[in-house]
């Protein structure tokens, strides 16, 4: 027998000590009081970083005190602050202030996709929102859905598609959306018209240096019925290679995947819509 206790987990939260449960099949334990102060400063945190809303200036330490004087409590009041605001905190001066409230307001008008990775939806991360958005267009087609709708999306199973349908479902994310809409924030939807299924079924990896930032292209590949993958495999069936393409490039070379460069890609698209 070793002489080392086994590590034994916190049955409570640190924070508010409220009861912590491990839902099955998870790693992590959870806090279940959804008013616990950590929870909710870790969501604004995220809300605001690059991989959510994207709002510059705006990270963990201003939250924490923003939520600290009582400023902040959701994603909503964010966008409530004024100049005063940060400056009673004496965090900035004068222009400064002036800065981070452009950027707050420049953030208003979200791509769909970013928006559904800001709020935190439980099991919802930047890819399964990116297929979200692609596959309903808009906010109000995502709502609307229901649970066996949103678990036929190849990439998405039941367990997520009842994460999200409950999101959309509780009282207190409906008022959100619709205070979200009251201080004039416009979700930017997917216009669904030109969406083909050109590549469907087709597997891209992108790698190297593009024309355009490789978000753009991803767009056009889920646009058009295509997935994309973050590494290479047998079951790849493109790598689209810009300059610069390192491991990956090899990789698909060592595998025999098809390799084609950016305008080669541009060829698949215009060809097929001839």
């Amino acid at each position: 027998e070793s002489n080392y206790d086994y590590f034994k987990p916190p049955k409570d939260c640190p924070c508010c000590h409220s009861p912590l449960i491990k839902p099955e099949g998870e790693v992590n334990y959870l806090c279940t009081n959804p008013d616990c102060s950590d929870q909710i400063k870790a969501k604004l945190e995220f809300f605001a970083s690059k991989e959510g809303m994207d709002i510059d200036g705006l990270g963990e330490s201003i939250i924490d005190k923003l939520y600290e004087a009582g400023l902040i409590k959701n994603f909503v009041d964010i966008y409530k602050l004024q100049i005063e605001d940060f400056m009673k905190l004496d965090l900035f001066q004068e222009k400064s202030s002036q800065n981070l409230f452009n950027a707050i307001q420049a953030s208003k008008t979200p791509q769909i996709n970013k928006f559904l990775t800001a709020i935190s939806i439980k099991h919802v991360g930047k890819e399964t929102a990116n297929i979200l958005a692609n596959h309903f267009g808009t906010l109000k087609n995502l709502k609307n859905a229901n649970v066996e709708e949103i678990s036929n999306i190849e990439g998405i199973g039941e367990k997520i598609a009842n994460s999200i349908y409950n999101f959309f479902h509780s009282e207190q994310n409906i008022q959100m959306l619709e205070d979200f809409k009251t201080i004039g924030f416009d979700v930017q939807e997917i216009d669904k018209s030109n969406h083909t299924d050109i590549l469907k079924s087709k597997t891209f990896v992108i790698t190297g240096t593009l024309s355009q930032p490789r978000t753009y292209f991803e767009n056009l590949i889920r646009q058009h019925g295509g997935k994309l993958s973050s590494s290479v495999s047998k079951k790849t069936d493109y790598v689209l290679a810009g300059e610069n393409a390192g491991s990956k490039f090899d990789k698909a070379i060592q595998l025999g995947v098809i390799i084609i460069s950016e305008n080669d890609f541009r060829g698949m698209l215009e060809n097929n819509e001839k």
